[in-house]
Order: structure tokens, then C-alpha cells, then sequence
């Protein structure tokens, strides 16, 4: 038997959940460490309201010390019609990328910079935005 065994790492799991007539608020810490930004904490939260007119509202940010740059990434979506579901929606941010997200998650390089000494991934600053609009390609039937 050969191959590369990964894992996955569910943020979800330390979010803090609040819901109140189909509308959901999160918020949630995260920290996360590697050789160009050095130690970045964050703080990022999101808000949903489901049903017919559904919303989408993510934000995440936060100061990388070694870098001396805030981070941070806000995303909105809206439905506007219903049958067919069209969305628009946007997103900005000033991000530290990579295209090493395959490789392993952010907790699990943070394990090895701190620990190892090691950075396992490749990063680029990116400032970005988009806009968009989306059409679902089944009818919807909630409401």
C-alpha cells in the first residue's frame, strides 16, 4: 500500500453559533503562524439569513506581526431573484496566498514552523476583488 494520507481541518468545529429566525451569526477566533507573515491572529465572523431572499455576509481579519500588515477578506451575496435563483454578490481582501492548500492545512504547517522549524508552502501577497453573478441551474422550491 503507497500514498499520501491528508487531513482536513474543520474550522467549523470552534465557531460560535448563534441562530435566530432562520438567520445564523458566527464568530470565531484564528491563529496561524508561518515564515513571511510570522505569528497573524485573526477574527472573522459571518452572518446567514436562509429562505427565499437569502444573505451572505463574511468578513475575517487581523494584524500579521512580522510582515507589520493587516490582513483581512470581506465577502457579500444576496439573492435577488427567485425562479430562476439569481445571486450577485463581491468579494475584496489583502491576503497572504498560496497554492500550497493541498499540501496541508494552515494549523498543520503552523504545527511544523513552530515546532520543526519548517514552512512547507510558497506565499504571495495578493490584494483581489471580484464581482459576480450566478445563476442556479435548478428551480427553487423553499418559501
Amino acid at each position: 500500500m503507497y500514498g499520501l494520507v491528508l487531513s482536513s481541518d474543520d474550522s467549523r468545529a470552534r465557531r460560535h453559533r448563534l441562530t435566530v429566525r432562520e438567520k445564523n451569526y458566527e464568530v470565531y477566533p484564528r491563529f496561524v503562524y508561518n515564515r513571511v507573515d510570522g505569528a497573524t491572529v485573526m477574527l472573522g465572523g459571518s452572518f446567514y439569513r436562509h429562505g427565499l431572499d437569502t444573505s451572505v455576509v463574511e468578513t475575517e481579519t487581523g494584524y500579521a506581526f512580522a510582515s507589520e500588515r493587516f490582513r483581512g477578506r470581506m465577502m457579500v451575496e444576496q439573492t435577488v431573484l427567485h425562479n430562476p435563483a439569481i445571486t450577485v454578490g463581491g468579494a475584496y481582501g489583502r491576503w497572504l496566498a498560496t497554492d500550497d492548500d493541498h499540501l496541508l492545512s494552515d494549523v498543520q504547517n503552523t504545527v511544523f514552523a513552530l515546532i520543526a522549524r519548517e514552512d512547507f508552502k510558497d506565499y504571495y501577497e495578493t490584494t483581489f476583488g471580484e464581482l459576480f453573478v450566478a445563476r442556479s441551474p435548478v428551480a427553487r422550491t423553499d418559501g
